[in-house]
C-alpha cells in the first residue's frame, strides 16, 4: 500500500498523562461512547463546571491533574513524516478546558496539518465521525491512510472506514509505521518552532508588537516604546484573528474594568490570553476568590473583605509599618557595598507585612516565600504544564494551611472569619480563598512595587532629591511608581454580550485584555507620560484596577512604598545608586529577579 497520511491519537501515543488520583470509572468506558458526564464533556456538551458535580470525585483534598509528558520517539517520528511530505492529523478526545494540558507541550501546528478535537465536532472516538473528519480535512483516501491509537475500540471503529490501523501503545508500533511509510530512522526532521509558551501567528505589525512585548526577553527592560506604537497604530487590537482583543488607551481600559457587561466569570472560569480559549479550571472543591467571580455572588464576599481594609485600619497600620520599614532599612544600611534590594528589602518587607497582618505564626513562615512565588505565576498566560501544576499545588497547600490556622491567631484572617460568620451569608471557605489569594497575589505585587520604587529613585536621582527635601512627596512618589512601571501589567474581562468599545464591536464571549502599562502612559490621560514625576497627582493609574474588582490591597501596596521612602530619607539616605537591574520575564506581574543599589 502507498501511505500518504497518518492520523494519530494524542493521549497514550504522542503524550502521556501523569498518574493521578482518578479511577478509571471517573472517565467512563474506554470501549464505547455513552452519556457518561466525561464523555459529554469531551463532546463539548458540558463545561467542566457543569460536569464536575456529576462525576464521582475521589475522596480527600483536591489535587491538580499531573502534567502530560511528550513521547519523544513519537514526536521525532512525526517530524520525520512531516519532512517526508506525509500528511498528518491529530485526532483526540479532549474536553475544551483540558486541551491546554497537552496543547502547551509542543507546537503541534508546526507539524500536523489537521487537529481534530472531540469538543469541537460534538463526537468522540470510537464514533467514526472523528476519523471521517480527519480524512475529509486531510483530503486523503482511506486506503492510503494509517490510523494510530492505543485503544482497540477506536482502531476497530476506524477500520470500518477502510483505513489501516496501528496499535499506538504496542512495542513495535513505531517500527511498523516506518515500515508502512518508508521513513527511515535517520530521515531528516521537520524544523519546529520554540517549545514553550504558545505564541500566536503574526499577521501584521500589531501582532508583532504584542508578541514582542509578551514573549521577547530583549524587551523586558523597556516594553513601553512597543506599547506606545501599538496604542498609536492599533489601540484596540485583535490578536491574530482570535477572539481576543488588547486595549491600550486609558479610557478604553477604564471602561472595560468598570462596565458590568465586561465580566470576570463566564461559562468557563478563565480564558487564555493568547488564544481566547478556555483554560483548565482549578481542582474541584477549591473555592474561587473575588477576582474570578461577579455579582451577585461577589457582593457579600466583597463587603466582608472590605471590612479588613478600611481607612481606619490602614491609618492604624502606619506606625507598625514604619517600625518594620525602619528595621529593614537599618539592616540594609549596615551592609557593606551594594544592597540586593530584592532580597534585603522588598521580599522581607512584603513577607513580614502579609504574614503579620494575617496572623501567620513566625515559626510557620519559612516555607511561605517559595509557596507564594510558585503560586503567583498562575497569573501568567501560556504556562508550561509543569509550572501550572506547581502553582496550583502551592495554592492548595496554602489554602490547607490557612484552613487549619482558622481563627486561632490574632490578625486579619481571624477578624474576617468573625465578620463573615456575623454576616451569615459568607462561608469560611470564601474568606480563606480570598486571604490565600491576597497572600500570593499581594505579596508578589507589593514586593515588585517596592523594588520598582527603589529602581526609579536610583535611575531618577533628581526626583529622589525632591522626596528627600520634601518627605511629604513620598505618597505621590509611590503612586507615580505604580504608574510609571506598573507591577501589574494586565487585567482581562469577557464580553457578556455584543458590546461597543470605542466604536469597535466586541462580540459576546470575546476577551478584552487591558494593557495597564500602556494605559498608564496614555498621553490623553497623563501629560508628558514618559516623564517620571513624583509631584504628579491626577488621574489615578489603573495599576490596581477600578470598579467592583478594584484590588483589595490597592491602598496598602503604595502605603508600604510610601513608608519605605520616608524611612530611607529619615535614615539619611540622599542618593540611591543603580548597580544592577535584572527584570523578570513575565507578562502580568512585572518586577525584578535581582536589583542591586547603593544606599548613600
Amino acid at each position: 500500500m502507498t501511505v500518504t497520511a497518518v492520523i494519530s491519537d494524542v493521549g497514550g501515543v504522542l503524550a502521556h498523562p501523569g498518574a493521578g488520583q482518578f479511577s478509571e470509572t471517573f472517565f467512563g468506558s474506554r470501549v464505547e461512547d455513552s452519556d457518561h458526564p466525561w464523555h459529554r464533556l469531551e463532546r463539548g456538551e458540558l463545561t467542566m463546571a457543569q460536569a464536575m458535580p456529576l462525576l464521582d470525585m475521589p475522596p480527600g483534598p483536591p489535587r491538580p491533574p499531573r502534567p502530560y509528558t511528550l513521547d519523544e520517539e513519537y514526536v521525532a517520528l512525526a517530524e520525520q513524516l512531516a519532512e517526508a511530505g506525509v500528511k498528518l492529523a491529530l485526532c483526540t478526545n479532549t474536553p475544551r478546558e483540558a486541551a491546554p494540558l497537552w496543547q502547551a507541550l509542543y507546537p503541534w501546528g508546526d507539524v500536523f496539518d489537521v487537529i481534530i478535537r472531540s469538543c469541537d465536532i460534538g463526537a468522540r472516538k470510537p464514533d467514526v465521525r472523528m476519523v471521517r473528519a480527519a480524512l475529509d480535512q486531510l483530503e486523503t483516501a482511506a486506503a492510503e491512510t494509517l490510523f494510530v491509537d492505543d485503544l482497540p475500540a477506536n482502531r476497530a471503529s476506524a477500520r470500518t472506514l477502510g483505513v489501516t490501523t496501528v496499535d499506538g501503545a504496542g512495542p513495535d508500533s513505531i517500527a511498523r509505521i516506518r515500515e508502512l511509510t518508508g521513513v527511515a530512522v535517520d530521515a531528516p526532521r521537520r524544523v519546529v518552532g520554540y517549545r514553550g509558551p504558545r505564541r500566536p501567528p503574526v499577521r501584521g505589525r500589531g501582532d508583532q508588537l504584542l508578541v514582542d512585548v509578551m514573549f521577547a526577553p530583549e524587551h523586558n527592560d523597556d516594553p513601553y516604546p512597543l506599547l506606545r506604537e501599538l496604542r498609536e497604530t492599533s489601540p484596540l487590537h485583535q490578536l491574530s484573528g482570535h477572539a481576543i482583543w488588547y486595549a491600550t488607551r486609558y479610557d478604553d481600559c477604564r471602561q472595560v474594568l468598570r462596565d458590568p457587561d465586561f465580566r470576570k466569570n463566564t461559562e468557563y472560569m478563565a480564558l487564555d490570553f493568547v488564544t481566547g480559549e478556555a483554560v483548565p479550571p482549578p481542582p474541584a472543591a477549591l473555592t474561587l476568590p473575588l477576582a474570578f467571580i461577579d455579582p451577585p455572588e461577589h457582593t457579600p464576599i466583597r463587603r466582608v473583605m472590605n471590612s479588613g481594609f478600611s481607612r481606619r485600619r490602614l491609618d492604624g497600620w502606619r506606625p507598625w509599618l514604619r517600625g518594620l520599614a525602619q528595621e529593614i532599612v537599618e539592616k540594609a544600611l549596615s551592609q557593606a557595598g551594594p544592597v540586593d534590594a530584592v532580597e534585603a528589602i522588598s521580599y522581607p518587607m512584603a513577607m513580614h507585612v502579609i504574614c503579620d497582618l494575617v496572623g501567620v505564626p513566625s515559626g510557620a513562615r519559612n516555607d511561605f516565600r517559595a509557596l507564594m512565588r510558585d503560586a503567583s505565576v498562575i497569573f501568567e498566560p501560556a504556562l508550561s504544564p509543569e509550572r501550572t501544576y506547581d502553582a496550583i499545588s502551592a495554592i492548595i497547600e496554602m489554602t490547607q494551611f490557612l484552613t487549619k490556622l482558622g481563627d486561632t491567631q490574632d490578625g486579619l484572617l481571624r477578624d474576617l472569619l468573625h465578620e463573615a460568620r456575623a454576616a451569615g451569608d459568607v462561608s469560611d471557605d470564601d474568606v480563606i480563598a480570598n486571604v490565600t489569594f491576597l497572600f500570593f497575589a499581594g505579596f508578589e505585587t507589593v514586593a515588585h512595587l517596592l523594588s520598582i520604587t527603589l529602581f526609579l529613585m536610583s535611575s531618577h536621582p533628581s526626583q529622589f532629591a525632591l522626596v528627600a527635601a520634601s518627605p511629604e512627596l513620598a505618597a505621590s512618589a509611590a503612586q507615580e511608581c505604580c504608574r510609571y512601571h506598573s507591577p501589574v501589567q494586565t487585567n482581562a474581562r469577557v464580553a457578556n454580550r455584543d458590546l461597543d468599545l470605542a466604536g469597535t464591536l466586541i462580540p459576546a464571549g470575546n476577551v478584552v485584555v487591558t494593557l495597564l502599562g500602556a494605559a498608564n502612559r496614555d498621553p490623553a490621560a497623563f501629560g508628558d507620560p514618559d516623564r517620571f514625576d513624583v509631584t504628579r497627582r491626577r488621574p489615578a493609574p489603573l495599576t490596581f484596577g477600578t470598579g467592583i474588582h478594584y484590588c483589595l490591597g490597592a491602598q496598602l501596596a503604595p502605603l508600604e512604598a510610601t513608608v519605605l521612602l520616608e524611612c530611607l530619607v529619615e535614615a539619611g539616605v540622599r542618593q540611591i545608586t543603580p548597580v544592577r537591574a535584572d527584570w523578570k520575564h513575565a507578562i502580568v506581574l512585572r518586577g525584578f529577579d535581582k536589583l542591586e543599589v547603593g544606599l548613600n
